[in-house]
């Protein structure tokens, strides 16, 4: 129970985990004492300080040392769909589990894998390891990473199974056997082709998110009956939920308990991870866990990054510890007394628009640009970004993107590309069911949320833009001056998929999507300019990084108030120009303001325009020529080579005055558009001039 000490839940949730954490110790102790640096390398607190202010979470240089923090830039991909199963990545690796119902019935459900737990069960240890061992050697290749290294790729971050360095059901059977090998093969390949890795920690036990990339979907629940339904059903959207750090209660949002268990149990998968590699100078860093949703309690999330922290500065501190914000990457979390005056560590964020409504790419360049924007602010508050994931998909077309055979509901917003689906990567005849029969369609196991299935042999894709090509990759640039130039880089997701350009690094290099060198001038101005249009006012790179951004911003801020001083000084000449014809004039004059300027020269002027609308106004030209058409009543247009009209009466009978009324004017000039040869007199009008056609010309209107 929570004493009367602990004033604050957050406090009370650090005690029982510091209480967890040290029973743990003690009891490591009986036989293990030489794994107590090994397995945790951090120290003991004092139950005081855990009630400490936030302060503990922070660093200080050590005397006399004045280095510069983080200086460091990431660019990369990552080898996702490999070591940790994900459906819409290696969809040849499930077609198996298509049409589960035909061949097992009720009983289907047992033999489905929806994910790197289930794959396991569905299989069976032997046939399971079998297949792995096949898919692990030909999804990753070493022509894959001989290409990468071609196409400009610095690093590589690698998502990895925590049960492979710490196997829990059902993982003890050994199913995932031989996974730690092909790790180690292909970390000697990227020191080959001389790139960096950095080791991401993708799972938890219990599911850090409730989603099939951390290994267990978890919360789904398989719905009625095959005799019920006539297919295989489940659950999963609507009772998604993640059990790492504790029991998640759905109808609250929240957690009941934290599971000091799996706390510990992941701290100790960072430290063998560091046991095994710290030595290797291929890897660069690590990323203690992936994705931790939203709904985990910040302060637990920060204690178990503090401690990972740790355990990677205590024993390889040249190391990088990335740390994910967990949706969350927000001042009220970042930026404050939480690893202030750290180095080496940075915040990955991972930003998508493959969930957005269809709009135009110009919406999605700028929401990319906007994105930079936050990034920027966030790095001038002292925070290190990493855009850990990133793709270049604008809808959730890509299949099974959302779960396998599933979507979540109201997915997909567009009416998605179906094309052939290929032959599977590892090989034709191989894999089961791969590729899938072109005379069935959609096949059961359905999720319950949206559509996203293998049709007659076609696989979904994403809805192409008209002028693909050309159109993504401004929306990729955009994103690369918002993801590269504004934070601590980058690591667009994935290197490769089977069909889907749009989230292959290769591919997208093949469409020049990418740029191949990185360091040429001509990509760098390509880069540096791809938001300024959405973006006039601020530089593209925060401070500490790449110039070159802020010579453009400083050259764009100069040419824009430079525009606006010579669009005000336009204004100020027109106005004063208007202000000289005025009172050239005596006024604006329209409708029925007439003005006799001179009782023995009596002449009426009047604009032309003026006279069809208030809204233009055209001055006298000095070069004006008067046609005269005498007349005892007549009136006359006295036209000039600009096009102005000016309504003049000509002579003027000493005992008469011709005065044109507000109402005859209207119409006599529309009656002259329309192309009346006899002009109406008005009858609430007298000594109505009548004007010939030859002399009406209306210029200018």
């Amino acid at each position: 129970q929570q004493p009367a000490l602990f004033t604050d839940p957050k406090d009370f949730r650090k005690m029982k985990i510091y209480l967890s954490l040290l029973s743990w110790t003690l009891c490591t102790v009986c036989g293990l004492e030489d794994d107590i640096y090994k397995l945790l390398s951090l120290p003991i607190f004092s139950p005081e300080a855990l009630l400490e202010s936030e302060s503990r979470y922070t660093c200080t240089n050590r005397p006399g040392e004045n280095k510069k923090l983080n200086d460091f830039h990431l660019r990369g991909t990552a080898l996702g769909g490999w070591l940790v199963l994900e459906p819409w990545i290696t969809p040849s690796l499930f077609y198996q589990f298509l049409g589960a119902s035909e061949r097992w019935g009720d009983e289907a459900r047992y033999h489905v894998g929806l994910d790197s737990a289930t794959f396991c069960k569905a299989l069976g240890r032997e046939e399971a390891n079998r297949q792995l061992k096949n898919h692990w050697r030909t999804w990753v290749t070493e022509d894959q990473i001989r290409n990468l290294a071609a196409k400009g790729v610095e690093s590589l971050r690698i998502p990895v199974a925590d049960w492979m360095f710490e196997p829990y059901e059902p993982f003890t059977s050994g199913c995932w056997d031989g996974a730690l090998d092909e790790l180690d093969r292909v970390l000697r390949l990227i020191r080959k082709y001389k790139m960096t890795a950095l080791i991401d920690v993708h799972t938890a036990r219990g599911s850090q998110n409730g989603l099939d990339n951390s290994g267990d979907t978890s919360h789904y629940e398989w719905v009625g009956k095959l005799s019920d339904s006539g297919a295989a059903r489940y659950n999963h959207w609507n009772i998604r939920g993640g059990d790492w750090i504790g029991k998640f209660n759905h109808t609250s949002k929240t957690y009941e308990s934290i599971n000091s268990t799996n706390f510990i149990h992941s701290l100790k998968v960072v430290s063998d991870i560091v046991d095994r590699y710290e030595n290797n100078p291929t890897v660069i860093g690590i990323e203690p866990i992936n994705e931790p949703w939203d709904y985990i309690p910040m302060d637990v999330l920060q204690e178990f990054y503090w401690r990972s922290y740790e355990i990677v500065q205590r024993r390889v501190p040249q190391w990088i510890t990335l740390m994910h914000d967990s949706f969350r990457l927000t001042p009220q979390f970042w930026g404050g007394q939480f690893m202030k005056g750290c180095d080496r560590y940075a915040v990955d964020t991972h930003i998508y628009q493959a969930w957005a409504w269809e709009n135009s790419v110009e919406w999605f360049q700028e929401h990319a640009c906007n994105d930079g924007k936050h990034l920027r602010k966030m790095e001038a508050l002292g925070v290190p970004v990493i855009v850990g994931e990133w793709s270049l998909a604008t809808d959730n077309c890509a299949m099974w993107l959302n779960g396998f055979n599933d979507n979540v509901p109201g997915y997909p917003k567009v009416q998605c590309e179906m094309v052939k689906c290929p032959p599977p990567y590892m090989g034709l005849y191989i894999q089961p069911n791969a590729p899938p029969d072109e005379e069935m369609g959609p096949q059961d196991p359905f999720g319950t949320g949206g559509k996203s299935y293998v049709e007659y042999g076609y696989c979904p894709r994403d809805k192409p833009f008209p002028r693909e090509l050309a159109v993504v990759r401004d929306l990729s640039y955009a994103k690369l001056n918002a993801f590269d130039l504004s934070t601590h880089g980058q690591y667009f997701w994935n290197f490769r998929t089977e069909f889907e350009p749009r989230w292959d690094y290769q591919m997208a290099t093949d469409n020049k999507w990418f740029p191949l060198d990185w360091n040429s001038p001509e990509e760098k101005a390509l880069i540096d300019s791809a938001c300024l249009s959405f973006d006039m006012f601020e530089s593209a790179a925060p401070p500490g990084l790449p110039p070159t951004s802020a010579a453009v911003g400083l050259f764009v801020t100069f040419l824009s108030v430079s525009l606006l001083a010579w669009m005000l000084l336009a204004v100020l000449l027109w106005q004063r120009y208007r202000k000289q014809q005025q009172q050239q004039w005596g006024g604006v004059v329209g409708g029925d303001s007439l003005r006799r300027e001179s009782a023995t020269t009596p002449l009426y002027r009047s604009s032309s325009t003026n006279i069809i609308s208030n809204t233009y106004h055209h001055s006298q030209h000095p070069y004006q020529q008067q046609d005269s058409y005498q007349g005892s009543e007549s009136v006359g247009l006295v036209s000039n080579r600009e096009g102005e009209a000016v309504l003049e009466e000509v002579e003027e009978q000493s005992n008469s005055a011709s005065v044109l009324s507000s109402k005859a004017i209207p119409m006599m000039l529309m009656q002259t558009l329309r192309g009346d040869s006899n002009i109406a007199t008005p009858k609430d009008s007298t000594n109505i001039p009548i004007l010939p056609r030859r002399y009406v010309q209306i210029h200018n209107v």
